[in-house]
């Protein structure tokens, strides 16, 4: 979130207008459909469509908000729930497809007429469930600056240009090892 409380170029508010409309659309569509689900990750997804658009609006009135108003803490709030909510979902719709096509997932066999209970598949969808409640806790952290840092500043705007040249940061470290997992 590296927009909030800094003055925003023409082209990256028609790309957040672009993106907010999208991620709207999209929501709109998953509550249509949301009657008809089936698979738990897939009830996630309008909630990080809802949570994409309300993240690009507030980018789009960026320079209009303060930092430490409640809009932008919701919207860091809800920016700390996007990286985890991709993978939950993302691994959890990936399972269930290949258990409904009988094929094989992460070492897992699905054989035709029996049900996966095994060792390997719960460990595998308990463990992507951890590591994105460990990534959300983690985004908390340094969406909202609870780790003091000389260079908080810095994170969610350097990247790893920023990290080349403060290679001693603990929140820029934190602040990339989600996007890399994803």
């Amino acid at each position: 979130m590296t927009f909030i409380g800094h003055e925003t170029k023409l082209y990256a508010k028609v790309l957040f207008v672009i993106y907010a409309s999208l991620s709207a659309g999209c929501f709109f569509i998953n509550l249509y459909f949301f009657k008809n689900l089936k698979i738990f990750g897939l009830y996630l997804v309008p909630l990080l469509c809802f949570c994409l658009c309300y993240e690009n609006i507030t980018l789009f009135y960026g320079s209009r908000l303060s930092e430490s108003s409640i809009i932008a803490n919701v919207a860091y709030a809800l920016h700390s729930l996007e990286i985890p909510l991709f993978i939950v979902a993302i691994y959890e719709l990936c399972y269930r497809l290949h258990e409904a096509r009988t094929a094989h997932f992460c070492c897992i066999r699905f054989d035709q007429g029996n049900d996966v209970n095994s060792c390997t598949a719960v460990i595998g969808l308990w463990g992507n469930r951890l590591l994105a409640i460990g990534l959300l806790i983690m985004n908390v952290f340094v969406d909202f600056r609870l780790i003091d840092s000389s260079t908080s500043y810095l994170a969610g705007r350097g990247g790893y240009i920023a990290l080349n040249k403060h290679r001693d940061s603990l929140l820029l470290w934190l602040n990339l090892i989600p996007p890399m997992l994803l």
